[in-house]
């Protein structure tokens, strides 16, 4: 027997005639000082445990046998295999040790007579300590991996059993123990109590001997010896007997003895999938009565490796405590595979869910989480679904159909909290703000409208050091039903509200209720769309718990900004040189003025676009440097803006007005104005396109194509006229308009017209001469002086002309060179088309010349390997040639030696042989003579055997053989 093989250990508890310590140990290094007679438990078998019945006695004494193997051989946490070896009598189960393959001890139902039958569990090499009668004390205290922990053990079994009319029995420790209850009119009344006998010493020394013999013939009995086993049996009586089908019903409350088909290892414990055991938890092997917290059954069957029971061994003491056990067992069982996932999400989607997830929602990993959302997700390919709270109701699936587009699926709250818990899902309106954060930034139509809109909010942000700041984006959002959203210092805005119908469809108006389809809307006069975006942006900001008292006032400011925010800005070139002139218009109207007698003004800067263009981005109308701040309201940043104010022109107009002009300006440069209202920071309208001031008119005539100029016709026709008709036709010819002749000839009397005809039979209209006009000769002096001025004026222009024509033929002949370059570079690139297709040609040859060096290596490499093969083949054959060398080397060196041993022993039986008959020859010269006619016949001497055949003497005669 192996002396490692340790005690078995059970609950103990201080008894009166026992010291208070647990003594447990190795059969042969403890004895203790057990003495006979009857002992008390101090349990009262009427009262204590009344709801436990035979099995719960079994369960109890079966609990007690494995753990005293694990303990005593030191197994822990490591499994003991037991064997079952069933016969026509009996059913048999052996522990064995999962190293060394020895007994630990075994389980044993006999049949008896007319089926009352008798269990034993034996535990090899143990001792069963007389302190463990008590009641409390356990030596299974810190030891996690034994099911037992209460120190009642055997005695809670024993009076189960006796109860029901079974009789316990121990044999261990040189004694037998024999349990039941004291008689009414004896002392323990009620009470379970021990009757001990010991075993005289002769009567063990008897059985050691006994022993011994049958282990020097290498036989051992299944039986337990009392001097170094614990024995605890259990024996029917009249009132109750162990069948075979009651021990059968008994070991189907220990997993090792009824093992499922199918189960599933993990470190919590193990999954057991045969049906068989559904809706069944074990600790440690052993079946919990109760092992559900919630009013629904288990789906499938557990075996946990650690917990602590309640007194009654029902369940677990802590559900929380089983709930994460049955947790950490699926997360490592849903690692194998996506079938036991399956089952698992199956189980997370049940309602009402098994008692397997059953308080499990909080406490699932992270890990198992993102299996489970994989899993969901895998499920849906074209991610059609959208996964919701399905405590949320109705609501949320019109939301997610609506605003999403997506499937709604509900999901239940086992799966849903723990996916929302590490951020693998969100809420419908979660997921709504995720998608307008990522949706990309809207580019804008450049409408008036939109611009004008975008502009007047962030002139109301402005306003408000807390919104100052803020980056306002525009969001192609789609149909997404949020408005706005403040992320950071970003307020992210759907770009939808920058469409006059769609923005209108959320805050109608009266133009809005007028136009039809969509309206041709160049200009922006809906403040109150601006109005309801603010409300927006001061509600997200109270979201985030930033609001102010001051919110309600803000707000009210904005509206009256908004108000006196000029609209319909517009400028455009004067009627004079140098002029531009602006007007715009004022959503207040002229109701203020005319009821109250107000005279509102406008503050206009004209601002040069080449100097002053970052201008059109300023937002609010800041004030001149010499006023106040104090009066102002503005921040120090805006009193630097102020300082750093441009010269551009100002001018501050009446509201009544709505128009000026500015004078004086340069052509060549650019204008825009930027208007407000003539206080303190008032809201800028937007800037209009910028325009260049009136130019200076010139007189232009029309000029004739003509290579030399023009001369004044002076011929003198008639002398009466003094060539003042000429002079007329002159003016009057020629296509131009020249009006300072007109006005010079409009003021004296009406000529008469006269029709005649010239020498070529052309009618030309001319002055009569019987009523030639009256000029003054200070009125011709200045006809005279025009005309001069107009010839010289012509001079110019031919000149002018004839520059123009050089220029132009300087450009055909520029053309021409282009021309020819163009050419060259034709040629040039057709050479260059002509080289590139001759490297191509080069590049073919030397790709096709590469596969066929390519095709050459490969069969290099393959004749190589085939080498490579048939040397290894040699090196083999010649190892093995080696390998029978050497074999037929010792072969030989074998015969060598058995052929010297043979030679060796010839010539050993050679010299026998002399020997023999020199002895022979001895004898027969030193003998009498009688005796020479007895002749000994040795057969056979030399191989070994020697036989006396006889005397044979003269006669003939043969003596009787001697033995």
């Amino acid at each position: 027997m192996d002396e490692n093989w340790l005690l078995s250990s059970v609950d103990e508890f201080d008894s009166e005639d026992y010291e208070s310590s647990e003594e447990v140990g190795h059969a042969e290094e403890y004895r203790d000082p057990l003495k006979g007679g009857t002992r008390t438990t101090n349990l009262v078998v009427a009262k204590y445990v009344r709801n436990w019945k035979a099995h719960h006695g079994w369960r109890e004494l079966y609990q007690n046998w494995r753990d005293a193997i694990k303990d005593s051989n030191g197994l822990e946490s490591r499994k003991f295999t037991t064997k079952p070896q069933h016969g026509n009598k009996f059913m048999l189960f052996v522990a064995i040790h999962p190293d060394e393959e020895t007994e630990l001890g075994y389980i044993r139902f006999s049949k008896g007579r007319k089926g009352n039958g008798t269990v034993e569990l034996t535990n090899y090499n143990a001792w069963l300590s007389g302190t463990t009668i008590g009641i409390g004390s356990t030596s299974k205290a810190g030891k996690d991996y034994l099911a037992g922990h209460h120190g009642e053990g055997y005695k809670m079994a024993a009076m189960a059993l006796l109860r029901e009319g079974y009789q316990v029995e121990i044999k261990a420790s040189g004694c037998v123990w024999k349990f039941f209850e004291a008689p009414q009119d004896k002392k323990y009344a009620g009470e379970l109590c021990v009757c001990i006998k010991t075993k005289g010493a002769k009567h063990i020394q008897d059985l050691k001997d006994k022993y011994s013999m049958r282990i020097s013939k290498g036989k051992r009995f299944r039986r337990g010896n009392i001097w170094e086993d614990v024995t605890f049996n259990i024996n029917g009586s009249e009132r109750a007997t162990v069948t075979e089908a009651i021990f059968q019903e008994w070991t189907k409350l220990a997993l090792e003895l009824d093992p499922p088909s199918e189960i599933l290892e993990t470190r919590r414990g193990s999954l057991i999938l045969d049906p068989r055991f559904g809706d069944k938890v074990f600790l440690k092997g052993i079946l919990l009565e109760e092992g559900c917290f919630s009013l629904t059954p288990f789906q499938y069957g557990y075996n946990l490796s650690q917990g602590r029971v309640d007194r009654d061994r029902k369940s677990l003491s802590n559900p929380e405590e089983q709930a994460q056990l049955l947790a950490e067992v699926w997360a490592e069982v849903v690692e194998g595979g996506a079938t036991l996932l399956t089952r698992y999400v199956d189980m997370l989607q049940s309602d009402p869910h098994p008692a397997d997830i059953a308080h499990t929602k909080h406490i699932i990993s992270e890990q198992t989480a993102r299996k489970i959302w994989q899993h969901l997700l895998d499920g849906d390919p074209e991610r059609k679904a959208f996964y919701y709270d399905s405590k949320l109701g109705d609501k949320d699936v019109e939301f997610i159909t609506n605003s999403l587009g997506k499937d709604p699926v509900p999901l239940q709250l086992h799966a849903w909290i723990p996916l929302e818990k590490y951020g693998l899902l969100r809420t419908p309106q979660e997921q709504q703000i995720h998608l307008f954060l990522k949706a990309p930034e809207a580019s804008g139509d450049g409408a008036i409208y939109s611009l004008g809109l975008e502009r007047a909010l962030r002139a109301a942000l402005a306003l408000d050091a807390r919104t100052k700041s803020l980056r306002v984006v525009f969001k192609a959002a789609g149909k997404a039903q949020l408005n706005l959203l403040l992320s950071g210092t970003s307020l992210e805005i759907n770009e939808t509200w920058l469409d006059f119908q769609v923005g209108h469809e959320k805050t109608p108006c009266w133009l809005s209720d007028q136009v039809r389809g969509e309206p041709d809307m160049d200009r922006f006069l809906c403040d109150h769309i601006v109005i309801d975006l603010y409300h927006l942006v001061l509600e997200e900001i109270k979201r985030q718990g930033q609001s102010s008292a001051s919110d309600s006032s803000l707000y009210h400011r904005v509206r009256e900004s908004l108000r006196q925010m000029p609209v319909m800005v517009e400028a455009r070139p004067g009627h004079r040189p140098g002029e531009v002139d602006v007007s715009w218009m004022s959503l207040e109207g002229d109701s203020i003025p005319k009821i109250y007698g107000l005279d509102p003004t406008y503050r206009i800067t004209l601002h040069r676009e080449s100097t002053c263009s970052p201008r059109r981005r300023d937002l609010l109308a800041l004030t001149p440097p010499d006023a106040p701040p104090s009066q102002t309201g503005e921040t120090t940043q805006d009193r630097q803006a102020t300082i750093d104010k441009c010269d551009c022109l100002e001018q501050v107009i009446s509201q009544t007005a709505c128009k000026t002009t500015f004078s004086g300006l340069n052509p060549e440069e650019e204008y825009f104005p930027m208007i407000s209202r003539n206080k303190p920071r008032a809201f800028f309208s937007l800037a209009p396109t910028p325009v260049r001031p009136t130019r200076p008119t010139h007189i232009r005539k029309s000029l004739p194509a003509r290579d030399a100029p023009r001369t004044r016709r002076r011929d003198v026709q008639d002398s009466s006229s003094g060539g003042r008709e000429n002079l007329y036709d002159t003016l009057s010819d020629g296509g131009g308009e020249f009006t300072d002749v007109d006005m010079l000839l409009s003021s004296h009397s009406t000529q008469t017209p006269v029709t005649g005809s010239r020498g070529d039979g052309v009618r030309s209209n001319t002055l009569s001469p019987t009523n030639p006009p009256q000029i003054h000769n200070n009125q011709f002096q200045q006809a005279e002086d025009i005309i001069s001025r107009l010839d010289g004026e012509f001079d110019n222009a031919h000149a002018t002309l004839k520059s123009l024509r050089d220029e132009l033929s300087r450009l055909h002949k520029t053309g021409a060179l282009n021309a020819q370059l163009e050419i060259e570079a034709r040629d040039q690139a057709k050479a260059n088309e002509e080289q590139l297709a001759a490297k191509e040609l080069k590049h073919q040859a030397a790709r096709a010349e590469i596969k066929k060096l390519r095709k050459t290596n490969k069969k290099l490499d393959d004749m190589n390997q085939d080498a490579k093969a048939k040397i290894e083949t040699l090196h083999i054959r010649i190892q093995d040639a080696k390998e029978e060398t050497q074999d037929l080397k010792k072969e030989n060196e074998e015969l060598h030696r058995y052929f010297h041993l043979a030679k060796r022993a010839g010539e050993a039986a050679e010299q026998l042989s002399k020997r023999s008959k020199r002895a022979r020859e001895n004898n027969d010269e030193h003998a009498p003579a009688s005796s020479k006619r007895t002749r000994t016949i040795i057969t056979a001497r030399e191989e070994g055997t020697a036989e006396q055949a006889g005397t044979v003497t003269s006669t003939g005669a043969v003596p009787p053989q001697q033995n």
